[in-house]
């Protein structure tokens, strides 16, 4: 039996398409002391470094189907990944 799901309609009239049920993310996390401040903040800047290079594959996959000015999203995240006073503030939390 098919799963039944209401809403509200944006608009009047009917439309068919697949739907989509959007879930909140789990967004929590834990607190801890770091003992190495020069190696966790080694891993922030691998993390930082694989989402630039994931996006950037992102972007170049979605070439054939987006603008250029769709695509400029994506330079907007890696610029700010690439922010270094947003990198300096997040080195002096860490420390």
């Amino acid at each position: 039996m098919p799963q039944i799901i209401k809403g509200i309609a944006a608009s009047d009239g009917i439309g068919i398409a697949k739907a989509y049920l959007l879930i909140d993310p789990d967004l929590s996390f834990e607190k801890k002391t770091i003992d190495d401040p020069v190696a966790e903040y080694e891993r922030v800047e691998k993390a930082f470094s694989a989402s630039i290079a994931d996006l950037a594959t992102i972007k170049q996959n979605a070439k054939s189907r987006l603008s250029d000015e769709e695509l400029e999203v994506f330079d907007a995240h890696i610029a700010i990944l690439s922010d270094p006073e947003m990198k300096s503030q997040i080195k002096d939390e860490i420390e």
